[in-house]
Formats: structure tokens, C-alpha cells, sequence
């Protein structure tokens, strides 16, 4: 397809490297998307020479999978990572290494297993069809309603749904999505201080009381939702929580703790909800600016479907629908730096790197290089058709090797059902698209509130069908 044709979504302009060198150091509370020199798109691996540890930012795919695959041993989660998630999620899978992270992975592998998913589907199917009657509300009153508050109540329903079968309907269920979110904010600033001003082996600053506080309360009201899931039961729920609970040790055969427990929920409370929230913003977004591309899905789910039910079997034909959200992740991966640190001196590429150097791997740039795509900047979802980007090996929304995110195939599952169904009721019509711009938070949001109006397709059969 020539660009001409192509739908360019909103995105900063790469900086002159000077500027984004003095700016990334006085402002680094701000919008970092701001800030990338235009140089990063186009070199393989980077030194980033304004912060007191030696980091590097590593772009060229050969790289990314040395440091993520060959050398992953010697590349463990960065420190600043660690230290942000540990204390709500503890020693689960994302921040686990060696033996202990091999063991829990094999553990929560049944979770996230094509069955798990296959039967986390209905949870799903029944959280949209609520949340299409909500919509039904929202158009009857043509009312105008902010796009990411709706996608994140809708993935938070359908995250609990999964986890505890129920619909999320008490106020201590929602408060934990909300605390999340507060703890991950807070955090966020307090990291980027840390990878800005830390140094290798000195004394890291406390985090902020607010975020422990924040840590306390997010705990205490998982422990209870679990308390009240296991207590009050009529034999067992097929979710996400039943599976962790029958999940056992490859060698010891002993499930679980309590404790543990908690912590992988709390992980895939964190890590499950707030990242697809973003992509499906942005997503339904772009269908808003191309309703071309609105009525290709429709067409699609229709042919596929008869205009029946979609069921788990149809998805694999929705291809269309499903590089849609492909390319919503490659244009904006919901984390947009994903980051390492050297646990000895070592070598990446042609560059020697001290112990204690942080590796940050940024799908934001990656996925916009130059070099491994063809008109990087453009939405374009038939390009995983065509496969003639220069290296498609750069595409990497969940990571790649062993730590590729467990809930990939769940959240490609849940964002292709969700995609198919809400278009093939409504049309969504962006209000103030000039006003629309990425930057970084607890994940790739817009800097304002994306509002919305709907707009009803009449000629459907009811979706209560479903």
C-alpha cells in the first residue's frame, strides 16, 4: 500500500541529539517519547552517556536476543525493577531468576496453557456482553464518555472474572485496581530517579512512604478477595485462582502458599489489566480516525461468523482483526523500555559492558527503527501479511525468549474477541483528536483523555444473542 494511503498515528518528532541529551537530563519527570534522539532509530545499541550508571540502549534484534536469550544468565531483571515490583507482587515469575523462576514457570504454565485460555474465553465473552449493554446506555444518551476509563473498566472485569469466576462487583475489588494503578504511579517516578542518579553498589534511596502505605493495603484486600474465594465454594471454579491453587512444585509436589498465592494474583492484577487497557485505547482510537479499517473487521467477523456467535474456533480466521491489534502494539507497546542490569562484565555486540550497566531494551524504539521496518511510523496491519519489513524479528510488544510474557496468547485472545464484537455494534467517534499524544506513565497512555462518542450500527441482531 503506498503511504499516501496509510494512516499516520500521533507521535513526538525524534529530537537532535543535544537537545535530547540536555533535556532528558533537567526534565526526566517528563515525557521521555520527547526526548529520544533522532539517532536511536537508526544505530543498532547506544551508550547513554548523562546518567551516573553506564547504560546502554540496545535497538539491533542480534542484540536484543544476546542479551534476553544467549546471555540471559548474565542479563537478570534490572535492580530498579525489582525493587519496584517486589514489594506487591514479591519473588513471582516477573522478577524471579534461576531455578526459582524455572519452577514457578513450569507451575503457572496451565494458567496461561491454550486450555486456560480456551477457558478463560467465556469469562470473557460474558464481561463484553455486560459491558456491551453499559454501551447501550452510554448511546441511547448520546453521552460522551472518556475511551480509557471505559477499556479500563472493561479489562478489570474481565481480569476478575478470569482470576475468581464473579464478576468484579464489590468495592473492595475495584479499590485494588485503583490502589494498583496509584502504587504504579508513584513508583514509576521513583525509578526513573534511580536509573537517572543510582550508581552501582551504593545505598538506593527509600522509596516513598506513600507507595508502602499503597503496598500494605494492596496485599491486605487480595489476601481477603482469595479468603472469601476459597471459603465460600460450591466445588471448584474453573479460573485462574482454582488453576494457581492445583498448581504443584516439579519436585516437591507442595502447591502454593498463601503468600504466594497472592503474589501471583497481585502479578497478573499488575502486569493483566493496565497494559491491554492501553493497547485497546489505542486501538479503538485509530478505528475512530480510520473507519476504514472499522468496517474491514466488520466484514471479516462476518464472513467468518455467518453473523453468528464468535466463538473460540473463529479466531484464528480473524487475522485481519488480529494484526490490527498486532500493529496497535507495535506502534504503541504498552511498555515502552523494558530493562536489564549486567550481573558482571561481559560483552554485548562491540561493546564491552561493566557490571552493574543497566540494558535498556525499548520497544517504543525498536518497533519505529528505521533500519527494521518499512514506513515505521504508519499503521499499517496488513504488513504481518505481507512479511516484507526489513527485520521482523524487531517486533517484540511481550518480549522474546523464555521470559516472553506468559499472558501473550491471553491477551492477543481477549483484544481480537473484544475488537470484533464492539465493532460489530458500534462505531467509535473521537471528539477531540487533535488533543491526542502518547507519553510514558505505568504504561504508553495518551497525555489527555481520549473522549468519545458512539455511534449504533443498526442492522445487527441483538447482542444478547451471544
Amino acid at each position: 500500500m503506498p503511504v499516501s494511503a496509510l494512516y499516520k498515528p500521533p507521535a513526538p518528532t525524534p529530537c537532535k541529539p543535544l537537545r535530547g541529551l540536555r533535556l532528558l537530563r533537567l526534565f526526566w519527570s517528563r515525557n521521555v517519547l520527547d526526548l529520544i534522539p533522532e539517532d536511536f532509530f537508526n544505530s543498532p545499541m547506544e551508550r547513554i552517556c548523562f546518567t551516573r550508571r553506564p547504560c546502554y540502549l540496545v535497538n539491533c534484534p542480534k542484540l536484543v536476543n544476546e542479551v534476553l536469550v544467549e546471555k540471559r544468565l548474565f542479563f537478570p531483571k534490572s535492580d530498579v525493577m525489582v525493587d519496584t515490583l517486589r514489594p506487591v507482587i514479591g519473588d513471582s515469575t516477573i522478577i524471579a531468576s534461576g531455578p526459582k523462576w524455572e519452577e514457578q514457570r513450569e507451575m503457572i504454565a496451565p494458567v496461561f496453557s491454550h486450555i486456560g485460555v480456551r477457558s478463560s474465553y467465556k469469562h470473557i465473552q460474558d464481561a463484553c456482553t455486560e459491558f456491551l449493554a453499559h454501551l447501550d446506555q452510554v448511546a441511547k444518551f448520546d453521552k460522551v464518555f472518556s475511551l480509557q476509563e471505559e477499556m479500563s473498566r472493561l479489562t478489570a472485569d474481565i481480569l476478575f472474572r478470569t482470576i475468581f469466576t464473579h464478576p468484579i462487583d464489590s468495592i473492595r475489588a475495584r479499590k485494588v485496581f485503583s490502589l494498583a494503578m496509584h502504587y504504579q504511579s508513584i513508583t514509576t517516578t521513583w525509578a526513573r530517579k534511580m536509573i537517572l542518579r543510582g550508581a552501582p553498589g551504593e545505598t538506593k534511596r527509600a522509596m516513598p512512604k506513600q507507595a508502602i502505605a499503597l503496598r500494605d493495603q494492596i496485599r491486605l484486600s487480595l489476601r481477603e478477595l482469595v479468603d472469601e474465594h476459597t471459603a465460600d465454594r460450591h466445588g471448584q471454579h474453573d479460573d485462574m485462582c482454582q488453576r494457581l491453587m492445583d498448581a504443584r512444585h516439579p519436585q516437591t509436589g507442595m502447591p502454593f502458599s498463601k503468600e504466594q498465592l497472592v503474589d501471583h494474583i497481585a502479578t497478573f492484577f499488575l502486569a493483566g489489566h493496565e497494559t491491554t487497557s492501553a493497547v485497546l485505547n489505542w486501538a479503538f482510537f485509530i478505528l475512530s480516525e480510520r473507519p476504514d479499517y472499522t468496517e474491514r473487521i466488520r466484514r471479516e467477523t462476518d464472513n467468518v461468523t455467518s453473523g453468528e456467535v464468535i466463538e473460540y474456533k473463529h479466531l484464528p480466521r480473524l487475522k485481519f482483526t488480529r494484526n490490527v491489534f498486532r500493529e496497535t502494539t507495535r506502534l504503541y507497546p504498552p511498555i515502552a523500555f523494558l530493562t536489564r542490569m549486567a550481573s558482571e562484565e561481559t560483552q554485548v555486540g562491540d561493546h564491552k559492558v561493566a557490571q552493574g550497566s543497566l540494558i535498556i531494551i525499548s520497544p517504543w524504539v525498536a518497533h519505529r527503527h528505521r533500519t527494521y521496518w518499512n514506513n515505521p511510523d504508519y499503521f499499517d496491519p496488513d504488513r504481518f501479511e505481507r512479511n516484507d519489513d526489513p527485520m521482523t524479528r524487531a517486533f517484540m510488544p511481550f518480549g522474546i525468549g523464555p521470559r516472553v510474557c506468559a499472558g501473550a496468547s491471553f491477551a492477543t485472545v481477549e483484544a481480537t474477541l473484544l475488537l470484533a464484537r464492539l465493532t460489530r455494534y458500534y462505531s467509535f467517534k473521537t471528539i477531540n483528536s487533535e488533543e491526542v499524544y502518547p507519553e510514558t506513565g505505568i504504561s504508553l497512555r495518551s497525555a489527555s483523555e481520549i473522549k468519545c462518542k458512539l455511534i449504533k450500527r443498526g442492522h445487527v441482531s441483538e447482542y444478547q444473542a451471544q
